[in-house]
């Protein structure tokens, strides 16, 4: 048990790595913007989160945005009090609170229907569920509009205010 979870921090400090090796992001007209919203608190779920954003802007299939905020528990908006982006994101991912303390292992990933998605976008969410699924190995999962109506209540909520289109 515990060479395995040596093994997740050592795979999550070498994604760290890349990511902050500069990896070059792909042009933002081409391809699908996503905001990775961290909440997370723990010196083990930042290793992840940062893990998780190195394996992704690796991938060079999506543009990568990180806001770090600090919300008190998974059920408060962590955008809330946040300035809107010039130009709306494709997707949001949450890392909420919740997964320092175990009270959730969800993950979200906020975009519209994935049926109505355009076709980089939806593969764009396939790859995050995926990665996501991958760099936190049981700890959190991905949960995307085909497995769950809270990502889809969360998009319309953040459509409204601008953040996603």
């Amino acid at each position: 048990m515990m060479k395995r979870q040596y093994a997740g921090y050592a795979l999550a400090l070498a994604l760290c790595w890349v990511s902050l090796a500069g990896v070059a992001q792909p042009d933002g007209d081409s391809v699908p913007r996503v905001l990775l919203v961290d909440a997370t608190k723990t010196f083990h779920n930042t290793l992840l989160v940062g893990g998780l954003i190195g394996a992704l802007r690796a991938t060079g299939s999506m543009t990568i945005d990180v806001r770090l905020v600090d919300a008190t528990s998974m059920l408060v908006d962590p955008l809330a009090g946040v300035p809107v982006p010039e130009a709306p994101y494709d997707v949001l991912v949450f890392a909420p609170r919740g997964l320092d303390s175990g009270s959730t292992s969800e993950i979200w990933i906020v975009s519209d229907a994935l049926s109505r998605l355009a076709p980089l976008v939806q593969t764009a969410v396939a790859v995050l569920s995926q990665t996501i699924d991958a760099v936190f190995q049981g700890i959190g999962e991905a949960v995307d509009a085909s497995e769950d109506a809270y990502p889809i209540l969360l998009w319309a909520a953040y459509l409204a205010a601008g953040w996603v289109r």
